[in-house]
């Protein structure tokens, strides 16, 4: 993976290595890509934008992939999950922080089966392809509701 100017100068390598890396997602900030690769098993990392050192932020137990950004402060990558949630081994939506630690469920229940999602500028609501009862659909999730 490469980041450069739109007319190719000024190019940087952000990646290295024949393991395939899909669906990158620029942080809101600018300062981070996130993306998925498939080194001993599919995975997130992130890498700073402008080059330096990837970094893993999921294990190699469970698939891992489609990240996007949860925040604008980019902190929390989302992703797309085959880890247990509940009684079914379904896809859910599953967070982790960029600094590390355990990756935690964020939203699904046992017939969403999520995989591509974005947010609203705001950070209230979800956007999401998914395939309840096998019939491929694109849903919004309001994420917050604000009584007064």
């Amino acid at each position: 993976m490469w980041n450069a100017a739109i007319d190719g100068s000024d190019a940087v390598r952000l990646t290295v290595g024949s393991n395939l890396k899909w669906a990158p997602s620029w942080s809101q900030d600018g300062e981070w890509v996130a993306y998925m690769e498939n080194e001993g098993g599919w995975g997130i990392w992130v890498v700073p934008a402008y080059g330096g050192r990837p970094v893993r932020l999921t294990g190699v137990s469970h698939f891992a992939g489609f990240p996007t950004w949860l925040d604008s402060n980019s902190e929390t990558v989302i992703f797309a999950s085959v880890k247990p949630a509940g009684k079914k081994q379904n896809w859910n939506a599953w967070s982790v922080a960029v600094d590390g630690g355990k990756s935690e469920f964020f939203y699904g229940d046992l017939d969403s089966d999520i995989a591509w999602m974005d947010f609203s500028a705001d950070g209230k609501s979800m956007v999401y392809s998914g395939w309840p009862s096998n019939l491929s659909s694109i849903f919004i999730h309001i994420l917050f509701v604000f009584l007064f």
